[in-house]
């Protein structure tokens, strides 16, 4: 077994005659209060931080759903232009055909025209 004195003998310490144990003491329930005051200044930082993180986080949620909506909006609108465009086209290809039609009335009409002003006249 070690005796109580076997630190005392072989390690060195740095004993202040000068310095009571009550200043001791009382240095140690300072440093002791700097350290509370400390960690309860980092543990209010840490809740502020924590408080605008899940801020953050619940805006970022509530992008995210606006997002989603915007992309079915996005759908719906791409899908009524897809149906407008081919409506658009089948207007073109109405209109060609129509005006084929009337290229060829035109055209009879004048042969039609020809043939009485021949005969008229």
């Amino acid at each position: 077994m070690i005796s109580p004195w076997y630190f005392l003998e072989h390690f060195s310490f740095d004993f202040h005659p000068k310095i009571s144990f009550f200043q001791l003491v009382r240095e140690q329930k300072q440093r002791l209060q700097e350290r509370t005051k400390t960690t309860e200044s980092l543990t209010e930082q840490n809740k502020q931080l924590n408080k605008k993180f899940e801020r953050t986080v619940e805006e970022l949620k509530k992008i995210r759903e606006q997002i989603v909506v915007l992309q079915k909006e996005r759908r719906e609108v791409d899908a009524r232009l897809i149906a407008q465009e081919s409506v658009l086209s089948g207007l073109r290809e109405e209109k060609k055909l129509w005006s084929q039609e009337l290229a060829h009335q035109g055209k009879f009409q004048l042969i039609i025209l020809s043939i009485i002003y021949v005969f008229c006249c």
